[in-house]
């Protein structure tokens, strides 16, 4: 059930104002009837979009009216109505993906003003490469911990741009770089590319489980680029903001007592700011029942109760989401 929260949610942020809408739960396969996990599913028209997870399930939100585009690699890609049905199953033929297959998805373009975002290029760096390099200190040094990437390794992705259109290429792959506050994305893993920061108004990353972990510009934190969305309403936002350093090395040895350590380490600090829409400044906030139930007033009782002794955790809040929606 988590991740029909997260997909919904991901549709709340990004949905442009409907008359009416449905929820769609379908499936994606092949000619053989096996599934498609991974398959991008989007409205046609409007900057709405999801990941079919690993049996090809998946949940959006669009217009009744509305038509679907499917994208998957080594498949041709799938135009399907709706026609006011709330179950699809999607068959997708053999062949390779435009990955722009209509107006409203531009491929992400490497330092090309007319096709979609500008990036800046670095070249044969990789998330591996771009950890610190180790310095001789006088002492055995051992390998860097931690990292300054949201994952540990490449993930897939998709942004919105600052007058809504959707930008996604089924050959790239992204990551938040935590030291920056940027997104950051590769077309063979073995260069780096960073975005334009200008350029992208929201953007989404997906975990492991394809669930979205979701990103947008918050000028009201300060100077870091983008920040996660915890929770999103017309009244309130819930931000948790990562702040990652890199912390040197210091392991000392004054022949009687050792102390430091002998790695060097990307250290995370994480906040959480609570925002009423209309207000000037977040406000810091805490995971605790008590400061949540207070943040959102009589709104958010029905499910804080109905939560009993859970703890507040990331999915609590992005449960909450749900439920606020």
């Amino acid at each position: 059930m988590k991740k029909v929260f997260w997909i919904i949610l991901m549709q709340a942020i990004t949905v442009i104002a409907f008359g009416q809408s449905i929820s769609i739960k379908g499936q994606v396969r092949n000619a053989d009837g096996q599934p498609v996990p991974r398959a991008f599913v989007k409205d046609s028209q409007h900057s709405i979009a999801a990941f079919a997870d690993s049996s090809g399930a998946f949940l959006i939100k669009v217009d009744p009216t509305a038509s679907l585009t499917v994208l998957a690699e080594g498949y041709a890609d799938a135009q399907v109505k709706i026609d006011n049905k709330t179950a699809l199953v999607i068959t997708l033929g053999k062949g390779s993906s435009s990955s722009t297959s209509n107006s409203n998805i531009a491929s992400v373009a490497d330092n090309n003003p007319d096709g979609g975002l500008m990036f800046l290029t670095r070249e044969n760096l990789t998330t591996q490469t771009l950890t610190s390099q180790s310095v001789k200190v006088g002492f055995n040094q051992e390998p860097t911990q931690g990292n300054p990437y949201l994952f540990a390794g490449w993930t897939k992705g998709f942004a919105v741009d600052n007058n809504g259109l959707l930008l996604y290429d089924i050959n790239n792959l992204y990551n938040y770089d935590k030291i920056t506050g940027q997104l950051v994305f590769t077309k063979d893993q073995k260069s780096l590319m960073q975005v334009v920061k200008s350029d992208v108004k929201q953007f989404f990353l997906y975990d492991g489980k394809l669930l979205p972990h979701i990103f947008e510009s918050a000028p009201v934190l300060g100077n870091q680029v983008f920040v996660e969305v915890m929770v999103t309403t017309p009244r309130y936002r819930l931000y948790k903001q990562t702040t990652t350093k890199l912390v040197r090395a210091d392991y000392h040895n004054n022949g009687v007592l050792e102390s430091g350590h002998r790695y060097d380490e990307y250290v995370d600090n994480v906040k959480y700011y609570f925002l009423k829409v209309g207000d000037a400044k977040a406000k810091s906030i805490s995971l605790k029942k008590k400061a949540i139930k207070e943040a959102f007033a009589s709104d958010a009782d029905k499910f804080i109760d109905a939560q009993g002794s859970r703890d507040v955790d990331d999915d609590y809040l992005r449960e909450l989401n749900f439920s606020l929606q």
